[in-house]
């Protein structure tokens, strides 16, 4: 009976039709917002700011995360919204970059949820 069963699942596998390729949506914006980690704790939004611009271009927004029991104080993580999706290539070259020199290393990565705004915590 057991092995019934496990030709039965590779049968239903065998099946199974992979789904088609769903066609990449032509009409969306190109990304434009970066993932930044490895920020340092007292990072703010103008230093953030002030590091982007300079090196990649102009910026439409500058998001710090927080610690929730301390909203003063940067995570290590920031989002950056750029005006141009120039810019987020340029900023995408920085990744491994120290912010302040200081050892700690950045990770740049183009945010993997789209461009719609992230959800406030609850």
């Amino acid at each position: 009976p057991d092995k019934k069963r496990k030709k039965d699942k590779k049968a239903k596998k065998a099946k199974t039709e992979p789904a088609p390729a769903v066609p990449a949506d032509t009409d969306a914006p190109p990304a434009r917002r970066a993932y930044v980690g490895g920020l340092p704790f007292d990072a703010t939004e103008e230093s953030v700011s002030n590091y982007f611009s300079t090196l990649c271009g102009d910026l439409e927004k500058v998001e710090i995360q927080c610690f929730e029991d301390n909203p003063e104080r940067c995570c290590g993580i920031a989002y950056v919204t750029f005006v141009e999706p120039d810019s987020l290539d340029r900023a995408l070259t920085l990744d491994g970059e120290s912010f302040k020199g200081d050892g700690r290393t950045m990770k740049i990565r183009r945010d993997r949820t789209g461009n719609k705004p992230r959800r406030p915590p609850p």
